[in-house]
């Protein structure tokens, strides 16, 4: 029977040893939470397509996952989980070619219909694992499947983000 190694692996227990990148070995893994009230935290009428900077999550972070807890947002409404770039650039990649993401965690909309829990960015499919090149911003966007109206006002939408630090390894 063959014994096959994880990439990890293979860098310590190979012939050709080589390090571990940051993130790779043993590591702490960081929470940044957060908490959003849709009257205190909002300066006007919140509308469809209104996007919150959550948290900042610092350069070469690698993501772990999150969860949000809500309240009722109303029937319909939708939240995506993403990322925008901190430097006002557009991108949240250092070469300038992804474009900031408003559902980068979520390729499903989350239901925010009635009070409950969600998480985000913890499966391959919603990026979980992904490494920031640059500081980026984790943002919400508001969403309602069934028109135009806008998430219900004066409710909580608290959560977290879990990630692990370390430098970027090019």
């Amino acid at each position: 029977m063959a014994t096959y190694y994880s990439e990890q692996l293979a860098k310590v227990n190979g012939s050709s040893r080589s390090p571990l990148n940051k993130g790779e070995g043993w590591t702490d893994v960081k929470s940044k939470r957060w908490t959003l009230n849709t009257a205190d935290d909002v300066t006007g009428t919140l509308a469809e397509g209104d996007d919150f900077e959550l948290v900042l999550i610092p350069k070469g972070a690698r993501i772990r996952g999150g969860k949000i807890l809500f309240e009722a947002m109303g029937t319909d409404m939708t939240a995506d989980i993403g990322l925008k770039g901190a430097d006002g650039s557009g991108y949240i990649d250092a070469a300038g070619t992804v474009a900031d993401d408003p559902d980068f965690f979520t390729s499903t909309p989350l239901d925010v219909s009635a009070a409950g829990e969600d998480t985000f960015g913890d499966t391959l499919g919603d990026n979980y694992d992904y490494q920031l090149e640059k500081d980026c911003y984790l943002t919400v966007t508001t969403d309602d499947t069934g028109g135009a109206d806008a998430w219900a006002d004066d409710k909580d939408f608290n959560g977290y983000i879990d990630f692990i630090c370390g430098l970027f390894y090019s």
